[in-house]
């Protein structure tokens, strides 16, 4: 068995981490939508809270609770005994709804701070259906690559094998998969997009939530839940009829952030969707991202689930880069 003090140092970090965590949010969200509230028209006036926060930043109360879980750890073993009186864990609870210009500008703040290619790598799991109806699941390591607002390269390799590659420029994106040993490349003004590919690797970049919305050119009208704020792209068919093209899911727990992007065929169809969590800070607390993403293409019949390990920002790689580069397979 081990000794009490051991048991209790295990539970003090494990407690001062879990709790770091969840102040850190609310104070993360109570500050940015501060700083949304005195800008007045959107203007950043304060940087975000760190999701993170040290228990030592926690005065009196902090040092009272850490204090209470070391003597619950302490009971836990029958060696001592320890009462007090219990007391309920306190749910968060949605916060109120704000206006549509308000909850594009939350966002946006945060995507301003990205102001380099941001490079991501993490384990990757997934599975895909192959041309005769058989689903095969897959393992493998994801390098990430991002430069607003449409730069992407995601390679998904297994012991160095390439399964999966999408990648898009400001021009071209293209997609390769090990299934037909093919690049499948197109144009982002090709007209008749939306039905040559399942899987568009250009709905990536916006499905991440990293870049800036851009309402210019965009009709952008609002729903509220019980959950969520809904920011729903309107669009026009081919017959000139309403259409939902894209939605943005806000989170109204705290911190107020991006939790599913959605995309939408003319008949309401869903051809992809992405949800984003475990959000965590990077560059001194002022940019905050999420280290689990999941996308799922239903027509596809395809999904993967993404677990970062970092982010981090890399100046050094450029819009011209070879990352970013249309692969030589593209061409004519």
């Amino acid at each position: 068995m081990k000794p009490i003090s051991a048991v209790s140092n295990k539970v003090l970090r494990e407690t001062a981490r879990a709790t770091s965590g969840t102040a850190g949010a609310i104070g993360a969200a109570t500050a940015r939508e501060r700083s949304v509230a005195q800008s007045g028209h959107g203007q950043r006036t304060d940087a975000p809270t760190p999701l993170r926060q040290s228990a030592t930043d926690l005065p009196g109360r902090g040092v009272r609770f850490l204090a209470a879980v070391a003597c619950v750890a302490a009971c836990i073993l029958p060696l001592t005994g320890c009462r007090g009186p219990s007391r309920a864990v306190p749910t968060l609870q949605p916060l109120p709804p704000i206006p549509l210009d308000a909850s594009i500008e939350l966002l946006n703040i945060n995507t301003r701070q990205i102001d380099a290619t941001l490079r991501a790598s993490g384990p990757v799991d997934g599975s895909a259906v192959d041309e005769n109806g058989k689903r095969h699941r897959f393992s493998a390591n994801g390098i990430l690559f991002f430069l607003q607002p449409l730069y992407l390269r995601f390679d998904v390799k297994k012991l160095g094998d390439r399964l999966f590659r999408f990648g898009s420029n400001a021009t071209e994106f293209w997609l390769y998969s090990k299934e037909d040993d093919k690049f499948h490349c197109d144009r982002h003004d090709d007209p008749d997009l939306p039905d040559k590919l399942a899987i568009r690797p250009d709905q990536i970049a916006d499905a991440l939530a990293l870049a800036p919305i851009d309402t210019a050119g965009h009709n952008i009208v609002q729903r509220v839940t019980d959950r969520y704020q809904q920011l729903l792209f309107l669009g026009t068919d081919n017959a000139g009829r309403s259409m939902v093209e894209r939605e943005y899911w806000i989170d109204r727990l705290p911190p107020r952030v991006v939790r599913r992007v959605v995309f939408r065929d003319a008949d309401g169809v869903v051809e992809m969707e992405s949800r984003l969590d475990d959000y965590r800070v990077l560059k001194d607390g002022a940019l905050v991202l999420p280290f689990h993403l999941e996308a799922t293409w239903p027509r596809a019949e395809m999904s993967l689930a993404f677990d970062v390990k970092s982010w981090r920002l890399v100046p050094q790689v450029h819009a011209d880069g070879p990352q970013f580069a249309t692969p030589r397979e593209c061409s004519p």
